[in-house]
């Protein structure tokens, strides 16, 4: 594996932690709120076997959220669909413990499905560093694209690791956003004058009171009258009061639960969510999000987390779901 031993060991902790998480939500009983928990937690599992780079297991758990997409879908959810959701735990358990076996010395595997006696361990810059690449490698090759990632602007200096976590956990998505919906195929790239190679950037820094995190790849933009097209068919929203929507609240509709300009789930992209959970993160830790974009050309995503609120646990988890809505509340956005 192309992943150092300490970023593997914290990307099998993050999975143990997310399959804990929702082994909790899956309660008899469990709602909306909850299914919808669910799938942002499976969205983020997905992004951490991709890293991992086994095919068998990315499958699995793209299978499992495709599950948990579908159950939103149903008026209820019964007892047979919460069996399904425990056999598909267990088998994501069982894939993580074969790839704990491989890495750790004999006799020092620690079973994915328990919680680990010891603490987490630390993920330095670099060795996160290493894991985005990994990222973008294996996506580029799974999309067929070619994508170059700089993290020379990643500076992990005087962020407290409680919010470098979460911190991480929303590059991680808005680095998958990027290359599944910025960046174009080689050859459109070529055809309309472009290196065949995108490019994604990621800056992280701390500020006098806050962190600033800005994604930005060199792709497409965003096509507003995509995203006006998908609300009138798949949120339902009059042909007339979606003529009238206003460019922040087009951009606004990212971050609903379930939206996507794509009308086709794709191995990456398609389900609506990792927009979604980076937005329920900076709703959580009192934060902004910026979107900036010129058609054709880029769009960044920056994020302004204020200190004031960072988190100072050791368990880190999603903030509580809400159930999405088709209420478009105004956001900030600026275009360069």
């Amino acid at each position: 594996m192309k992943i150092d031993p300490k970023t593997l060991a914290f990307l099998l902790e993050s999975m143990r932690e997310s399959v804990r998480d929702i082994k909790r939500l899956c309660r008899p009983g469990f709602g909306s709120s909850e299914l919808l928990q669910m799938v942002r937690i499976a969205h983020k599992l997905k992004g951490e076997a991709t890293v991992v780079g086994l095919a068998n297991l990315s499958l699995l758990v793209s299978q499992f959220e495709d599950y948990l997409q579908c159950l939103r879908d149903r008026v209820a959810v019964s007892p047979s669909h919460r069996t399904a959701i425990e056999r598909y735990l267990m088998r994501i358990n069982a894939a993580a413990n074969r790839i704990q076996k491989y890495v750790a010395p004999a006799g020092e595997a620690t079973p994915i499905a328990k919680p680990s006696p010891v603490s987490k361990p630390e993920v330095s810059t670099s060795g996160f560093a290493a894991t985005l690449q990994v990222l973008a490698a294996n996506m580029g090759r799974s999309d067929n694209k070619s994508v170059a990632l700089n993290l020379d602007k990643f500076n992990a200096q005087g962020i407290p690791r409680p919010l470098l976590v979460k911190i991480q956990d929303m590059v991680m998505q808005l680095v998958r956003n990027a290359i599944a919906h910025g960046i174009e195929q080689p050859a459109e790239r070529t055809a309309s004058g472009k290196p065949e190679q995108g490019r994604v950037a990621v800056v992280v820094r701390r500020e006098a009171d806050a962190v600033l995190v800005a994604v930005q790849d060199n792709g497409k933009g965003l096509d507003l009258e995509k995203i006006r097209r998908r609300l009138i068919f798949k949120y339902g929203v009059a042909v007339r009061k979606a003529a009238d929507l206003t460019r922040e609240q087009l951009i606004n509709a990212l971050y609903l639960p379930g939206f996507s300009t794509l009308t086709k789930m794709q191995n990456h992209a398609g389900r609506g969510v990792g927009l979604d959970l980076v937005k329920s993160y900076v709703r959580e830790l009192g934060g902004r999000i910026d979107v900036e974009f010129e058609a054709g050309q880029y769009t960044r995503f920056v994020l302004r987390l204020p200190l004031a609120n960072a988190p100072t646990g050791k368990v880190i988890r999603l903030p509580k779901g809400r159930q999405g809505s088709a209420r478009l509340q105004p956001a900030q956005s600026r275009h360069g």
